[in-house]
C-alpha cells in the first residue's frame, strides 16, 4: 500500500508538472500499473498500462524498448485477468518487436518467448509452447548461464509442460535439474525453489511413487507456509496434495487430520476475503497467473513461472 501511495503521488506530480505524455510521466504510469496489478486492482492497472503504451507509441515509437515493455506487461495483465486471446496477440507483437529491435538472444526477447509459451500452454497449444520454452532455455543457458533465475524459470515451465503431455520421465529430469539449480542459486527456502519442490512432488505422485513424493510434499507445505503464510492458496494446495497422497497410500488417520486443518484454513481464508482482506484476493490472482498447466486432472496443478 505504501508503494502504491508513493507511485501514485509520483505519477500525479509528474503528469501535472511535465504533461501526461512526458516520458517520465509514462514511466510512472507503467510502474503504478505494475503495483496495482500485483495488488489485484486489474481494472485500474489496465487503464494505466494502456495509457503508458499508447503514450509511448506516440512519443517513442512502436519499436522502442520502453514501448515494447509496456506492451509485454499489458499482455501479462490480460493473462492474469483470464483474457488469453488478447494476451496472446499482444505477446506475439511484443516478441516480434523485441526480436527485431533487441535481437533474438536479448534477455527481454527471451522473457517474451517464455511468457508467450505460458499463454499457448494455457490454451492447450502444447507443441508450439514446447518449441518456445526450449528456445528460451537454450538461448538463456548460452547467454545468461545455467543458474540464472530466468533460465531456471524456463526450465521449470518446460518441466511442467512435459508433465502435462505425459512425458513424466523427461519432466522429472528437468525438475531435478531445476531444483538443484535453484537451491544453489537462490537457496533452499526461496519461493521459486519451493515451487520446484512442489512440482516434483506432484509429478512423483502422478507417477505412482508415493513414498518418494511424500517428503517433497512435506517440504513444499512447510516452505510455502514459511514464506507465504498458512492460508495462502499455494500453501493450501500443497497441504491438499499431501493429505490426498497420504489417503491414497493408506495413512487415513493423518490424512483425516490434514483435511480437517485444510477445511479450517479455507474457512478462515474465505472469512478474510469477505472482510475485504486484499491478501486473499491477491493470492488468488497470483495463482491465476501461475496456474496455466491443465495437467494431472483432479490432482493439483503444477505452478508455472512468469518471467
Amino acid at each position: 500500500r505504501e508503494a502504491e501511495r508513493l507511485l501514485r503521488q509520483a505519477f500525479e506530480g509528474r503528469a501535472a508538472a511535465l504533461g501526461a505524455d512526458h516520458p517520465d510521466s509514462l514511466a510512472s504510469a507503467h510502474g503504478l500499473a505494475l503495483v496495482l496489478r500485483t495488488s489485484g486492482k486489474l481494472h485500474e492497472a489496465e487503464a494505466l498500462m494502456r495509457r503508458a503504451l499508447e503514450g509511448r507509441e506516440r512519443k517513442l515509437g512502436r519499436e522502442h524498448a520502453d514501448t515494447l515493455a509496456s506492451m509485454h506487461d499489458l499482455a501479462v495483465l490480460l493473462r492474469v485477468a483470464g483474457r488469453l486471446s488478447e494476451a496472446e496477440a499482444l505477446h506475439r507483437r511484443a516478441l516480434d518487436g523485441r526480436a527485431s529491435t533487441l535481437g533474438k538472444d536479448h534477455p527481454a526477447t527471451l522473457q517474451s518467448l517464455n511468457n508467450l509459451a505460458l499463454i499457448l500452454q494455457a490454451i492447450g497449444h502444447f507443441e508450439e509452447a514446447e518449441t518456445l520454452y526450449r528456445a528460451a532455455l537454450e538461448a538463456g543457458e548460452r547467454i545468461l548461464g545455467q543458474r540464472h533465475p530466468d533460465v531456471l524459470g524456463s526450465m521449470h515451465n518446460l518441466a511442467a509442460l512435459l508433465a502435462a503431455q505425459g512425458s513424466l520421465e523427461q519432466s522429472e529430469k528437468l525438475y531435478i535439474r531445476c531444483l538443484q539449480g535453484r537451491e544453489a542459486a537462490l537457496g533452499p527456502e526461496h519461493i521459486d525453489t519451493v515451487r520446484s519442490v512442489h512440482g516434483l512432488a506432484v509429478l512423483l505422485r502422478e507417477a505412482g511413487r508415493h513414498a518418494k513424493a511424500e517428503p517433497f510434499y512435506r517440504r513444499a507445505w512447510a516452505g510455502f507456509e514459511a514464506v507465504l503464510g498458512p492460508r495462502h492458496e499455494e500453501t493450501l494446495r500443497a497441504l491438499r496434495g499431501l493429505a490426498s497422497l497420504l489417503r491414497e497410500a493408506g495413512d487415513g488417520d493423518e490424512a483425516a487430520l490434514l483435511f480437517q486443518s485444510l477445511e479450517l484454513l479455507q474457512k478462515q481464508r474465505r472469512a478474510q476475503a469477505r472482510a475485504g482482506d486484499s491478501s486473499a484476493r491477491t493470492s488468488a490472482l497470483s495463482m491465476l497467473a501461475l496456474d496455466t498447466s491443465p495437467c494431472f486432472g483432479a490432482l493439483e496443478a503444477i505452478e508455472v513461472v512468469r518471467l
